[in-house]
């Protein structure tokens, strides 16, 4: 007979390599595991763009992860942010949710660790934030726009699968030209391009991803992409 992986495999269930962490993960509901050296590498880029941008503005930035979700990332994002030895944080860190796919408990633990109950674009009207983070956007919709057409957001950092995977919208999120609208001209730039953004991959960051899909086949699909406002 067929063993029952291939069996699940050849139906689309992606088991092939995969472990008890990615059942774990699933499970828990978890897409990106908070390692310590995910959020040590994190932590610092943000805090070296973040004091950069303080400097240049004048005032203490803001900050806003767009989505927090239980808000565990976000917990972390203040830590590495804060002041040392007396000092101020390095940036005012706000995190959203609508928690329109939470559980109650995660509701609970989302608001003990500040997360506000808002829609991103409340989010980015309210708090007016200079750098937006976004951890696994919603599959087919896209946010970033709103973060591009936000006048004080300088650079927004997307986590997750990136161009062409289940993060956000392949077209208009990361401009993959495979899913450009069907009547544009293959010259047609980018959205964030066009509308005078440029983005670069910082694999300092995405070597230490690990996310509920990963297995041995496929074992780095998560990528941290950063998208500068060009002349900011």
């Amino acid at each position: 007979g067929v063993p029952l992986g291939e069996v699940l495999e050849a139906a689309g269930g992606l088991v092939a390599g995969r472990n008890a962490l990615n059942i774990w993960m699933e499970r828990r509901g978890v897409y990106e595991l908070l390692t310590t050296e995910l959020v040590g590498a994190l932590g610092g880029y943000l805090r070296g763009r973040l004091a950069r941008l303080g400097r240049r503005l004048g005032r203490r930035p803001r900050l806003l992860e767009a989505g927090a979700a239980d808000g565990h990332l976000v917990a972390h994002l203040r830590a590495s942010l804060a002041g040392e030895r007396g000092e101020a944080a390095v940036a005012d860190v706000f995190a959203c949710d609508d928690f329109s796919t939470a559980a109650p408990g995660g509701v609970r633990a989302a608001r003990s660790r500040g997360v506000e109950q808002l829609g991103y674009w409340e989010a980015l009207a309210e708090h007016k934030p200079d750098m937006v983070v976004c951890a696994w956007m919603p599959m087919g919709v896209d946010w970033s726009h709103a973060f591009r057409h936000t006048p004080t957001v300088r650079e927004y950092l997307l986590l997750g699968e990136a161009d062409d995977g289940s993060v956000g919208h392949l077209w208009r999120t990361w401009g993959n030209p495979a899913f450009r609208p069907p009547t544009a001209p293959p010259s047609l730039p980018p959205p964030y391009l066009a509308d005078g953004w440029e983005r670069a991959d910082l694999p300092e960051i995405g070597r230490w991803m690990l996310n509920r899909f990963d297995s041995d086949l496929d074992p780095h699909g998560s990528r941290a992409v950063s998208f500068v406002r060009l002349n900011s």
